[in-house]
């Protein structure tokens, strides 16, 4: 608790010859603050503030789960016995449930390639309600380092029923989803195809639960938020500029010289792999190639390529690795 004010210090050893007064803020109880005016040494008048005066403070407070049914803020000025001078209450703000077990995730069933930069993705999200008021409108937005998901375009569903859930607005940055959801409810939204931000790192969603919704008014009565909430990351992207085979045969026959050799079970390929990496690669990072079932890997070179540096898997169930860079 700091006030502001420019008419008292707030200890005794702050005062000066010109100040009567000064002020110690102190937090009697939960909920409660104190601003004691004492007599500084050298005070001359009975009157600590003026009246009229502007009195700022600010103080760091926890907000409870839900809004109180009395929500009013209360101001009290109490003489040294404790009668009241004067006084004045405010209306505080509205306090939003907090969603609860909230998760987002990719559906990486195709692959992983659907989890770098600038692709389009199924998204899972989930979250429990804690309000005790319905609700019938879910609005979502996600970005990553500030930078949205794409919303337009997409489909939602329901991940308990499986119907297809109303979508009242698409925009570039956000969506609103039609759900009724009663108290204390599950919630699973499922969203595809959602574009990934052209930047990498930890997404950051924003959901809150809403009564009303119509084309003019918009979204109106907040039921339940969870804001910033972390979810998935959204990985760099590797773009291939050429992934060939050049094929030789054991007998070097003048065939190959010519054109694509074909590639017979136990020759030798020469295999030329050229790609460009969205994401700037430091010092101790490993670079994993991973070949198809079957494959051994048996020298590499090129940079960052070396003998130390190969893994060949010898499983005919496994796929071969190749790790350069390290």
């Amino acid at each position: 608790f700091v006030p502001t004010t420019d008419a008292l210090p707030t200890s005794k050893a702050a005062c000066t010859s010109s100040t009567s007064c000064y002020g110690v803020p102190k937090c009697s109880e939960a909920g409660v603050i104190l601003w004691e005016l004492h007599r500084c040494p050298a005070g001359k008048s009975d009157i600590c503030v003026l009246s009229a005066l502007d009195l700022k403070f600010t103080v760091a407070s926890a907000n409870p789960t839900s809004t109180p049914s009395w929500n009013r803020f209360s101001v009290k000025h109490l003489d040294k016995s404790g009668s009241v001078f004067s006084s004045k209450t405010t209306v505080s703000y509205r306090i939003y449930p907090l969603l609860q077990n909230f998760t987002a995730t990719l559906d990486l069933s195709d692959g992983e390639h659907f989890q770098a930069v600038g692709s389009e993705a199924t998204v899972i999200l989930k979250f429990t309600v804690s309000s005790t008021e319905a609700s019938q409108f879910i609005a979502i937005s996600g970005v990553v380092a500030g930078e949205s998901f794409r919303f337009t375009g997409l489909s939602a569903t329901d991940g308990a029923t499986g119907k297809t859930l109303p979508i009242r607005v698409s925009l570039a940055n956000f969506v609103v989803i039609e759900r009724e959801i009663t108290a204390s409810e599950e919630v699973t939204v499922i969203l595809t195809p959602l574009q990934n931000p052209s930047v990498n790192g930890v997404s950051s969603w924003t959901v809150t639960t809403y009564k009303y919704w119509n084309s003019i008014q918009g979204l109106r009565y907040i039921s339940s938020q969870i804001l910033t909430a972390p979810g998935f990351s959204v990985l760099g992207f590797v773009s291939a500029q050429g992934i060939g085979s050049l094929t030789v045969l054991e007998d070097q026959s003048s065939d190959c010289l010519s054109g694509e050799c074909p590639a017979y079970f136990g020759d030798t390929a020469s295999l030329n792999f050229a790609f460009q990496n969205s994401v700037a690669t430091p010092v101790g990072s490993t670079l994993n190639f991973v070949a198809p079932p079957n494959h051994w890997f048996i020298s590499a070179s090129g940079v960052g390529a070396s003998k130390t540096g190969i893994i060949a898997s010898g499983s005919t169930s496994a796929s071969a690795h190749l790790i350069l860079g390290k």
